[in-house]
């Protein structure tokens, strides 16, 4: 699709701890190779967009290293570009949350102004899911919509957030309200966004005039003399916003009916490609019920866990309801119950640590017990 351009919000990642120190939440490792960005890459290109932004922070290193020239999502030919936009300033103003920041857009104004894309596909990156935007697109062009939001029903065990969008639409799915501060409506906003490129220009030359930097408030503002309409997805989804959705999040993917849905199918989700050996099982070695990248070395048992590439784990240890992100060392005889460690933690002989569901042990990167 030469006339949409994809961009990629920097989510939010206030609430995710020490995971988020040292990268942006959009480069967050998650389950066992991907990171949480590679989702919202490539529902897009997925939907044969050929020209997709995505707004950094004052933490590149990850991104850059990650995304490369987008080589392994079909980002680096002629007839395609990936750009790395400036962004990641705060997500508030005056102690109120943002859910879209106009401010972000202001700042990389040329690439709307001078843009030959009449629609625009905002994507937030901490969502996990397999989506069809192009079904999506092919609707907002149809019913001839300046705004498509897409949305999930909302379950009786949907936990509300701060980030929560919540959507009032019609029998004909024509957005009647958006509500921000109150769970009004049966659907509640996925965190993807078709906006037509004009509307947004618009709404970015208000936002300095009225003071209004939230898109969202804006299109809120507008939306009785705008066409907005919803597209109700119904597959797989999780947002990660707190320590708990990440946790949560990782373990689904140890249900088989999950992954197919997911990460099964036609639509690929890609991610930056290692070439690792296989993981290699000593005799000592066991695993059920998990999930194990490439490159490990297993001597120890496995249970209900994720490991990421090249970790390695020593004779005699346990690791049980536990992620452990890339190139972690597990000494001999170590008990891991709920833990997350980040990259390239170092647990020496018989350390037993003890986390919970509600409250999991997080490990800084490169940290050593």
């Amino acid at each position: 699709m030469n006339n949409v351009l994809g961009l990629i919000m920097n989510s939010s990642e206030a609430n995710l701890r020490d995971l988020t120190e040292i990268r942006p939440a959009l480069t967050l490792p998650f389950g066992g190779r991907y990171r949480l960005m590679d989702f919202a890459l490539s529902n897009l290109v997925n939907a044969e967009i050929k020209k997709v932004g995505i707004f950094g922070s004052d933490k590149y290193r990850s991104l850059i290293d990650h995304v490369g020239t987008g080589q392994e999502w079909s980002l680096a030919r002629k007839n395609q570009e990936l750009l790395i936009l400036q962004g990641g300033l705060p997500d508030y103003f005056n102690k109120r949350y943002v859910h879209v920041n106009l401010q972000d857009f202001i700042e990389n104004s040329g690439i709307f102004t001078r843009s030959r894309q009449d629609y625009v596909v905002l994507c937030a990156s901490n969502t996990i899911c397999n989506i069809d935007l192009k079904k999506a697109l092919d609707h907002h062009i149809e019913r001839k919509a300046d705004v498509t939001i897409l949305t999930r029903k909302v379950l009786d065990s949907t936990r509300s957030s701060v980030m929560d969008i919540f959507v009032e639409a019609d029998e004909n799915e024509r957005i009647k309200g958006l509500h921000l501060d109150s769970e009004v409506g049966n659907e509640v906003s996925m965190g993807f966004i078709i906006v037509n490129n004009d509307l947004l220009q618009t709404c970015m030359k208000a936002a300095p005039t009225t003071h209004e930097y939230d898109l969202i408030r804006q299109l809120k503002a507008l939306c009785p003399q705008i066409a907005m309409y919803t597209e109700t997805f119904g597959g797989y989804f999780r947002r990660i916003n707190t320590l708990d959705d990440y946790f949560k999040a990782n373990m689904d993917l140890l249900n088989p009916a999950i992954v197919d849905r997911l990460l099964g199918g036609d639509n690929w989700i890609s991610t930056k490609n290692k070439d690792n050996p296989p993981t290699r099982y000593l005799k000592s070695g066991r695993a059920i019920h998990s999930l194990i990248a490439s490159g490990c070395k297993i001597a120890g048992s496995i249970d209900s866990s994720v490991l990421f590439r090249e970790c390695t784990i020593g004779t005699g240890s346990t690791v049980q309801n536990s992620i452990l992100l890339e190139s972690c060392n597990v000494g001999e005889g170590v008990v891991l119950n709920y833990v997350i460690a980040d990259r390239g933690v170092s647990i020496s002989d018989g350390v037993v640590l003890q986390g919970t569901p509600e409250n999991p042990v997080v490990l800084h990167k490169g940290t050593q017990i």
